[in-house]
């Protein structure tokens, strides 16, 4: 007879051939017939600035314009391009934005700097540093924790040369004072090295250890 773990009490480890385990989890990222969940649309504050089109489609007749155009935003200034479509080659075409509109909402920099500010300065969270700018404009800027959290990276990438020009002048100055004190960086424990000069010049180190092990 041919029995296995099924219809016997044999256990199933010996059985020779297994079933395969069927994969019932639902499979991620977009369903057909649902929505997207898109950035939010801010209501522009000025009208729409339109940008002529590129000196390509205006020399080849071979572009048409159809009905479609881009939209981008910058401080709630929106700007308009129409897209010229190329029926022999299929090649899609529009105006160049402005230099920093690369997303569909965009920050100025007082945006950005006020949210650093009271990020690192003032040492609020992310989520109270959002909110916090979103009721004084009464809720009109969404902002994301990612975005928050980026303003970080751009601020240490733009003053590169400036904290090279202070370590090279920590390390001449006859006196520099340091001081040590515990942080978390992800959930780890870590140090931040605080140097300065009496010329009022300091750096931030962040280490894992506190010390060189030799």
């Amino acid at each position: 007879m041919n029995r296995d773990y099924e219809n016997s009490s044999l256990p199933s480890s010996l059985s020779v051939k297994h079933k395969k385990i069927q994969n019932s989890r639902e499979k991620t990222g977009r369903k057909p017939g649902h929505a997207g969940h898109s950035r939010k649309k801010q209501v522009p504050t000025t009208a729409p600035v339109l940008l002529p089109p590129p000196q390509e489609a205006v020399e080849d007749p071979d572009f048409k314009k159809p009905s479609k155009s881009i939209v981008k935003q910058l401080e709630v200034t929106e700007y308009q391009a129409d897209v010229y479509y190329n029926s022999k080659t299929g090649e899609r075409i529009h105006a160049e934005f402005p230099c920093g509109i690369v997303d569909d909402v965009n920050y100025g920099g007082s945006v950005k700097a006020f949210l650093f500010l009271l990020n690192h300065d003032c040492c609020t969270s992310i989520d109270k540093s959002s909110k916090f700018l979103s009721d004084l404009t009464e809720g009109k800027p969404n902002l994301s924790k990612g975005m928050v959290i980026r303003l970080s990276r751009e601020f240490a990438c733009k003053t590169e040369q400036e904290r090279r020009k202070i370590f090279s002048d920590l390390l001449l100055s006859p006196v520099m004072h340091t001081d040590c004190t515990n942080a978390k960086v992800n959930g780890a424990s870590a140090y931040v090295f605080i140097c300065a000069s009496p010329d009022g010049k300091a750096l931030y180190f962040a280490r894992k250890k506190r010390g060189t092990k030799v």
